[in-house]
C-alpha cells in the first residue's frame, strides 16, 4: 500500500538503461536505425543524469551527426510551413489578448501555492485517471506502484518534467521537477503521462523510424500531453477539488506557457504585448520567430494547445486526432477531420473566455 505520491531519486535503473542502450548500439552495426534510436535516447538521458562526462567513440559521433541531420530536416519542414496557421492565429490571438489584458489591468490578489500532502496528491490523481483511458490509468498505477516516476536530478526552473521512450523495451522514462508546487507537480505528471500514452499507442501502429521522428520532431508531439494537462485541471474544477487553485493555475499557465508560442505564429502585434511576458520585449519575439530551432519548439507547443483546446470542446476530435498523428503535420487531413480554422479559432476564444470568467 502506497503512502503517497513519490518521486524516486534512485537512478540505478536509468544508468542500467543507458548501459544497455549503448551496448545494443555498439553490437548491432548492421541495424543503423535501431542504433540511432538507442543513441538518441541514451544521449538525452546522459544529459540529464548526474554522471561523469561520457566520451563517445567514432561510431557514436557518426550517429550523432546522422541524428542531427534527421532532426534538422524535420525542423526545416515545420519551419517552412510555419504560416499554415497564421491566419487562424491572427483571428483568435487578438480576441484572446483582449480577454487576458482586461483581467491583468484589474487588481490581482496575491496567492501562495497550496501545499497538498503527497497522500492526497496520489488520491486525486487516481481519481482523475479513473475517468480517463483505461490503458492510461493502468500505466499510471504501474509506474507509481513500482516507484518509476523519477525526480529530475538538476531541476531546470522552466521545465516541469520530461520523458523518453526506451526503443528496446518500448517503455517510457518519466522525470518530474521536484521543486514544483503541489498542483503543478500533479499537472506535470498528467502532462508527462499524456506523452507516455501517446508514445506507446503511436509505436503500436507505426514503425520504429516513424516513432523516433514523431517523438523528437513531430509538430503533433505536445498535443496529447497538453490535452491531459488541461483535462486534469478541468476535472479539478468540475469536481470542486482545489477549484480556486486550479482556475488560478490555468490562467497563470495560459500567460506563462501557452500564449507565448502565438507571439511567433501571428503576423500581428498587439500594443504593449510584451508586458504580458516578463523579461521579453516585442523585439525579442521577432528574434525568436527568426531563430529556426526556437520558433519550431514554440510552434509545437502552440499546435499542442490549439488542438488540445479543440479536443476538450469536442471529444470526437480527440478520437480522430489519434488516427491523424504522424511525424509531419498535414493541414488538409486536419481540416477534413474537423480541425478547421473556424473550429480552432472559435474554441480557442470560447475556452479562454470560460477560464477567465471564472473567479
Amino acid at each position: 500500500m502506497q503512502d503517497g505520491l513519490k518521486l524516486t531519486k534512485n537512478y540505478k535503473e536509468l544508468y542500467t538503461t543507458i548501459k544497455n542502450l549503448r551496448e545494443y548500439a555498439k553490437d548491432n552495426a548492421n541495424d543503423e536505425f535501431a542504433r540511432l534510436s538507442c543513441y538518441a535516447t541514451y544521449d538525452s538521458l546522459v544529459d540529464i543524469l548526474p554522471s561523469k562526462e561520457m566520451i563517445y567513440d567514432n561510431n557514436e559521433m557518426k550517429l550523432e551527426k546522422l541524428f542531427n541531420s534527421i532532426c534538422e530536416k524535420e525542423i526545416n519542414a515545420v519551419y517552412r510551413n510555419r504560416k499554415n496557421y497564421q491566419v487562424t492565429v491572427d483571428t483568435f490571438y487578438k480576441e484572446i489578448y483582449k480577454i487576458i489584458a482586461k483581467e491583468m489591468k484589474s487588481k490581482q490578489q496575491e496567492f501562495l501555492p497550496i501545499d497538498i500532502s503527497s497522500k492526497e496528491q496520489l488520491e486525486i490523481l487516481k481519481g482523475y485517471y479513473q475517468t480517463t483511458d483505461k490503458k492510461l490509468e493502468k500505466l499510471f498505477l504501474e509506474y507509481t506502484e513500482k516507484n518509476r516516476i523519477f525526480a529530475m536530478p538538476n531541476n531546470d526552473e522552466e521545465a516541469f518534467g520530461t520523458n523518453f521512450i526506451n526503443p528496446l523495451s518500448n517503455e517510457s522514462v518519466v522525470l518530474i521537477n521536484n521543486k514544483l508546487s503541489s498542483i503543478n507537480t500533479m499537472l506535470a505528471i498528467t502532462h508527462e503521462f499524456g506523452h507516455v500514452l501517446d508514445n506507446i499507442t503511436f509505436s503500436d501502429t507505426h514503425t520504429s523510424r516513424e516513432t523516433m521522428r514523431y517523438f523528437f520532431t513531430s509538430p503533433y508531439s505536445e498535443t496529447n500531453s497538453t490535452y491531459q494537462e488541461l483535462a486534469f485541471l478541468e476535472y479539478l474544477i468540475k469536481n470542486n477539488i482545489y477549484q480556486e487553485e486550479a482556475i488560478r493555475t490555468i490562467k497563470e499557465n495560459i500567460v506563462n506557457l501557452h500564449l507565448m508560442p502565438f507571439t511567433v505564429m501571428t503576423s500581428k502585434k498587439e500594443k504593449d504585448e510584451s508586458r504580458l511576458f516578463e523579461d521579453y520585449t516585442n523585439d525579442d519575439f521577432i528574434e525568436l520567430a527568426n531563430i529556426k530551432d526556437e520558433a519550431v519548439d514554440l510552434m509545437t507547443y502552440g499546435y499542442g494547445f490549439m488542438f488540445a483546446i479543440a479536443m476538450l470542446d469536442d471529444y470526437n476530435l480527440y478520437e480522430k486526432f489519434q488516427l491523424l498523428r504522424a511525424p509531419r503535420l498535414d493541414k488538409k487531413k486536419l481540416d477534413r477531420e474537423g480541425f478547421t480554422d473556424e473550429v480552432i479559432s472559435k474554441t480557442m476564444v470560447k475556452k479562454i473566455d470560460e477560464y477567465y470568467r471564472r473567479r
